[in-house]
């Protein structure tokens, strides 16, 4: 009896029944989890299917127009620069309402940046010292407009460089309202794939069932005819009456790809 005792308080009696017990606590573990999910998720279908890709695109010319542009200005004082930047700004801000544009439609962010002189000493062997020092300031505008009658874009460059601003960027041509677009060349794509899908299913010999997945995925851009039409960046200072420049809008693309999964039987 003595010796049934001491067999059952060994340690590695003790040890072995540990890991028992351990396993088949993992092993239910693991078989709950696994009729849990069945429950939830149901079983995994498993059928033959056909993944076919559609394409659609409408191209149409841009009717909102949107440019930069920069006032600044330099002064020994923060006061004074900004002083006179204001002032210039101001008068541009004039021009463009005077010309119809809304405030809604116009980004104005003032910046200022100190200037900088430096004082170089002679070089040693190490290095060549030299004093860094602040020898004015300079105020700057930097105002986004956007033109709802595009058209009317190079007559407003003009305007804001005759009042002063001092640089014209980042002319672009977008659609005001691109879903519809959007939504037409979504539904070419979708004709493209069906028809491919009919198609291939003749080809293969199988009948198209449900739809049991669908992707798309869409961009825009435009499309140049030429370097005019590119509307890219230019300087303009205003020492003078700019010329009302023509700026050729091209045509935007709307492109749409969509991607359809079919059982098939």
């Amino acid at each position: 009896m003595n010796d049934n005792k001491t067999l059952l308080n060994s340690p590695l009696v003790v040890k072995s029944a540990v890991a028992v017990l351990v396993l088949l606590a993992a092993f239910l573990l693991v078989k709950t989890i696994t009729q849990i999910r069945t429950a939830i998720e149901g079983e995994i279908p498993t059928y033959n299917s056909v993944t076919i890709n559609g394409v659609g695109e409408v191209f149409a010319v841009p009717d909102i127009a949107m440019f930069t542009y920069t006032v600044s200005s330099e002064a020994s004082t923060v006061a004074e620069a900004q002083r006179v930047a204001t002032e210039k700004h101001n008068v541009a801000i004039k021009a463009l309402r005077d010309a119809g544009i809304e405030d809604k439609d116009i980004v104005a962010v003032p910046n200022l940046y100190p200037k900088y002189s430096y004082n170089y000493r002679p070089c040693t062997a190490l290095s060549c010292p030299s004093n860094q020092t602040i020898s004015g300031y300079e105020a700057t505008f930097g105002v986004t407009v956007k033109v709802r009658e595009s058209d009317k874009t190079s007559e407003l460059i003009s305007k804001v460089t005759e009042a002063g601003a001092t640089g014209v960027s980042g002319i672009s041509y977008t659609i005001d309202d691109e879903e519809v677009l959007k939504a037409e060349a979504r539904s070419l794509a979708i004709a493209d794939a069906k028809a491919k899908a009919e198609k291939l299913s003749k080809d293969l010999g199988v009948d198209l069932e449900e739809i049991i997945s669908y992707y798309d995925n869409e961009n825009s851009g435009p499309v140049y005819d030429s370097a005019e039409g590119m509307g890219g960046a230019m300087m303009m200072k205003a020492s003078a009456p700019a010329p009302v420049a023509d700026l050729p809008k091209g045509e935007n693309q709307i492109r749409v790809n969509v991607s359809v999964t079919y059982k098939i039987d």
